[in-house]
């Protein structure tokens, strides 16, 4: 008597509406002749213990676990080379600070290594007095010779944007509305191009006393490396600028 094969482990079978992504329906199909070679190659499962049915649903559930578990190494992978970006471009901005003593070289340089790692329009360190509610920016890193942003801007006008700086939150904003930020009563959005904004604060004693700031001429959605990197550097430019 021949030795009786157990069925095979297969899922539960796909319902009409739930037709599957289109990569792994047109991989599926090309195993579909195979597939059964496939698993028996992969679980020791005989191959005449399916039916062509069995076999393609084999063959498809196969390429489903195979497409999510890439899909996450590449997540993975991704994941360690932006940890890895960071830690160099805050490394290469720390060791350039080091090697500077006075505050308006800290801020310029920090300013042209975060414009220069990410491309950005504008990059600034300003410093925010509470009790006038405005933020005075004294350095910047200008690309393609774009309007320079230096001098007194007003937030009082913009009570929401200024209430999360006050909370230590990062703002990002991927485009700004036709009414943005003015500096010294221009629209920054009108009449000097800026679209796109990001500002990381820098809080002492539960205020906020400075920021570094990111801006675009183009809408922008803002990377969480970028913002990160945005951050690292407002914690080491302030730093250095109280050490200098």
């Amino acid at each position: 008597m021949s030795e009786k094969v157990p069925p095979s482990p297969t899922r539960e079978a796909l319902s009409p509406a739930e037709s599957p992504r289109p990569e792994v329906s047109a991989a599926a199909g090309r195993l579909a002749s195979d597939g059964a070679e496939l698993l028996h190659g992969l679980g020791g499962i005989r191959p005449d213990s399916f039916s062509d049915r069995d076999t393609r649903r084999a063959a498809l559930n196969l390429m489903e676990d195979a497409i999510a578990s890439r899909r996450k190494e590449e997540l993975a992978a991704s994941a360690l080379r932006e940890r890895e970006k960071l830690q160099a471009f805050l490394l290469q901005l720390s060791d350039k600070l080091r090697s500077l003593s006075g505050e308006t070289e800290i801020q310029r340089a920090s300013a042209r290594l975060l414009g220069q790692e990410l491309n950005a329009a504008w990059v600034w360190y300003e410093e925010y007095d509470p009790a006038t509610s405005v933020a005075n920016i004294r350095c910047e890193y200008v690309r393609d010779s774009l309007p320079t942003l230096v001098g007194i801007h007003s937030l009082a006008d913009y009570p929401a944007f200024a209430e999360q700086l006050q909370a230590g939150q990062i703002v990002a904003i991927e485009q700004l509305p036709g009414s943005s930020i003015k500096a010294d009563g221009h629209s920054l959005h009108g009449e000097v191009g800026l679209v796109s904004l990001a500002v990381a604060p820098v809080m002492k004693d539960a205020r906020v006393v400075a920021g570094v700031a990111l801006a675009d001429v183009r809408p922008r959605k803002w990377s969480p490396l970028e913002l990160s990197m945005l951050e690292g550097a407002a914690e080491r430019t302030w730093g250095a600028v109280e050490s200098a």
